[in-house]
């Protein structure tokens, strides 16, 4: 595993240099005035403008078995003799979207179900020195009159900033596409990754909410209470977040996860041990229905890169502002994984290089030859779970042969009980 999660990260680093360098000449191309991408190539001088300008990709890998805590494999960056720095353990990063798994996972255990409407609409938010608090009138910057972009290059221009900038103070969220749903269900939103319908379900919570079950599943590191929660503000690292990500993988059971299992002296004494620590810390039905969502999202949702591996398997994406970080963070019944990729000075990966884009096909890649030697295993079903067809569209139980029908688990009492 150890020599799979390498390669894995050699293989993410080099596509990703390739992708940055490519952008590099065509941007000197088009600054220095060459006419094609050939000319720039077999010029001295701009290429050594390129290699100047080159920057290294960075990228993180590790692997946890869920039912003990046992790491399994880890990779902090792609070359040792280069950075000692270990981003796995070390690093401190936003989440994006590979947060709203602990959201969902909150609002099923506060009464939510997969069939349930969300909205996925503009607003504009304020930020009032404690909280975002929506501007009811408003659902763009434009209705208030501001132009952001000349905002920002007039505060920029400013030589000092007293307190808090007001671009900081002016919050419009929008979905990855910059297109809006409207009315959603809860299963699409998560498969999907609307940004709006999940700060519209982590206002219907309390951020308080969502914070207290990403604790409980083992994040440790300070969170932001607060909506900007639903887009993965708060710093992690990737052994915290895949560890978190164990829960969904063990039903529901959070184990400590350590990588030296005893210490033994010269006469094999032994002087340090570790023991899997485990406590259930949500409910098995919870999590089975979170599984059976983050299942989905890799057949038919952001995370379709990973759709090829032929086992059970789930996951969700994750994607920060200006495609700073790459995440994707993912599980079978007998291990989970968490891939990074990025770089250690907040240089954007590349126009539209998202999670599922840049770290989904690496974790796929890492987790067929991790688990080649290993039974394919099936995430259980708990009691107390029920199976229906539903319409994702509207959230209503499917009549017969409908289309686009999906069959939906259900904790049992709650799954919908009308067709209109």
């Amino acid at each position: 595993m150890q020599e799979a999660a390498e390669e894995a990260v050699t293989t993410a680093v080099e596509r990703q240099d390739e992708i940055f360098t490519e952008k590099l000449i065509k941007d000197i191309m088009e600054e220095k005035g060459f006419r094609s991408i050939e000319e720039v190539k077999s010029s001295t001088s701009a290429m050594k403008l390129v290699e100047e300008r080159f920057r290294p990709s960075q990228a993180a890998l590790v692997a946890i078995d869920p039912r003990n805590g046992q790491i399994r494999a880890m990779v902090g960056g792609r070359d040792f003799a280069l950075s000692e720095f270990n981003r796995v353990t070390q690093a401190r990063r936003q989440p994006g979207s590979a947060f709203k798994p602990f959201i969902y996972t909150a609002a099923i255990d506060q009464g939510f179900t997969p069939a349930d409407i969300l909205y996925d609409e503009p607003r504009v938010y304020f930020n009032d020195g404690r909280d975002w608090v929506l501007l009811e009138n408003a659902t763009t910057t434009a209705q208030l009159g501001i132009d952001m972009e000349k905002l920002r290059q007039e505060e920029d221009d400013e030589e000092e900033t007293v307190g808090m900038r007001l671009r900081d103070r002016i919050w419009a969220p929008a979905n990855y596409y910059r297109e809006f749903d409207g009315q959603t269900t809860f299963r699409d939103a998560l498969v999907r990754s609307l940004n709006c319908a999940t700060i519209d379900l982590i206002d219907n919570i309390r951020p308080i909410t969502a914070y207290y079950y990403a604790r409980q599943m083992g994040i440790r590191s300070n969170l932001p209470v607060s909506l900007s929660l639903a887009l993965g503000t708060g710093e992690v690292t990737p052994l915290e977040l895949t560890a978190a990500y164990g829960v969904f993988a063990n039903e529901g059971i959070r184990t400590r996860s350590y990588s030296i299992i005893r210490v033994e002296d010269y006469s094999g004494n032994t002087l340090i041990a570790n023991y899997p620590q485990e406590e259930q810390v949500i409910s098995p039905q919870t999590n089975y229905i979170m599984v059976n969502l983050m299942e989905q999202i890799c057949e038919y949702g952001t995370g379709i890169a990973t759709r090829w591996l032929r086992r059970p398997k789930a996951g969700k994406t994750g994607t920060t502002d200006n495609f700073t970080d790459a995440w994707f963070v993912g599980f079978t019944p007998n291990l989970v994984s968490g891939v990074w990729v990025g770089y250690d000075d907040n240089t954007p990966l590349g126009e539209r290089r998202a999670g599922g884009v840049v770290a989904a096909p690496i974790w796929a890649e890492f987790m067929d030859k991790a688990l080649a030697h290993t039974p394919v295993l099936d995430f259980p079903v708990p009691d107390g779970i029920t199976f229906i067809y539903f319409n994702p569209v509207t959230g209503r139980l499917a009549t017969e042969g409908e289309e686009g029908a999906v069959l939906q688990p259900f904790i049992r009492g709650t799954q919908p009980r009308t067709y209109f």
